[in-house]
């Protein structure tokens, strides 16, 4: 029979933050303001994990749209293959100061008003456009449905991170040189024209979770084991760079992402000395989470269908070895009360 080891046992949740969503031409503008004085948010919360992801080209079908008082209406095109998918729109203007007019060339996927004087005022893909839409349900077609989510979700195809020493590179340093990001675009430009990539950066925020369960009738360790194990836990930290490796990781083993190699079967194991702290200090399990609806932007894989949410544990030993944190007496309680009314 397994036992639960510890009275108290301890996890490491790691939550994304903060999500960055760009393509490739922007990565030189983040990478100035990363060094520069003028984005404190941006340099205080620095993104060392990123996702190479794939989405429907978008564009804008400009016979069809207009501006008629304070919205912008029209249609947009979500291309697949030869064929498109149209969803019309209704979306407030971004000012009422000025008198505008839309102007939009090819390939349709960036759009521009301009006021009276010819001046830019605003400037705007299509994407952007559709994710404002999907953050705020402002989008005239009732379209929330798996079909839809799964047309314009992302696909992520490359998980990675860079660290470097105490964090001094971040994935807007590893994405500017990176030789898979350009062997996918190489790909994507030959074979899926009606695709384009998209790159996420995303920060991390690590939080600790505890469980306790008393109702368990033997433990692995005694009640003295238990307090010191407690009182390092609280104590101890891993590492930041262990903390990304652990967190790469457990992305790559859940999204199986087509370009990654390392993970997406052997995760976790305490041969890969990448997160060994998490082993010293006797943690139960991992975790992460991931929420974008805040962007607009919904996520997926070829293994993990799109969801605004995407929630994965994973212990750190086989339910052979020892109990996960989360198998608690209690709960086994309420199952067997509610199945023996």
């Amino acid at each position: 029979m397994t036992i639960r080891k510890y009275l108290t046992e301890f996890g490491l949740h790691m939550r994304a933050s903060n999500i960055y969503i760009v393509q490739q031409d922007t990565l030189e503008i983040l990478n100035e303001l990363e060094i520069s004085d003028e984005n404190e948010k941006f340099q205080i919360n620095p993104c060392h994990i990123y996702m190479i992801t794939r989405q429907p080209r978008i564009t804008l079908d400009t016979e069809s749209s207009k501006i008629e008082g304070q919205f912008i209406k029209g249609r947009l095109k979500i291309q697949q293959k030869d064929t498109y998918k149209y969803i019309g729109f209704e979306y407030p203007m971004p000012s009422d100061s000025y008198d505008l007019s839309i102007y939009c060339h090819y390939p349709y996927t960036e759009i521009i008003l301009k006021d009276d004087q010819g001046t830019e005022r605003f400037r705007f893909t299509s994407t952007q456009l559709l994710a404002d839409m999907m953050k705020t349900t402002q989008y005239s077609d009732n379209s929330n449905t798996r079909e839809f989510l799964e047309l314009i979700s992302f696909e992520v195809l490359y998980i990675g991170q860079s660290f470097g020493r105490e964090g001094s590179r971040t994935a807007l340093d590893r994405l500017l040189k990176h030789e898979t990001l350009q062997k996918i675009y190489s790909k994507s430009i030959n074979q899926s024209p009606d695709q384009e990539i998209w790159l996420f950066l995303l920060n991390f925020e690590q939080t600790k979770i505890i469980t306790i369960d008393p109702l368990q009738e033997y433990y692995g360790t005694s009640l003295d084991d238990n307090n010191r194990h407690l009182e390092k836990a609280f104590l101890e930290e891993i590492s930041e760079d262990q903390k990304i490796n652990f967190t790469e990781a457990a992305l790559i083993r859940y999204f199986q992402p087509e370009y990654n190699k390392i993970y997406k079967i052997n995760f976790p194991s305490s041969e890969h000395k990448t997160y060994s702290e998490c082993y010293e200090l006797d943690i139960n399990t991992i975790s992460f989470e991931i929420e974008t609806q805040r962007t607009g932007c919904i996520i997926k894989s070829t293994q993990v269908p799109p969801k605004w949410v995407h929630l994965a544990e994973f212990p750190l030993h086989s339910s052979e070895e020892r109990k996960s944190m989360l198998d608690l007496k209690i709960l086994e309680k309420q199952d067997n009360e509610l199945s023996n009314p």
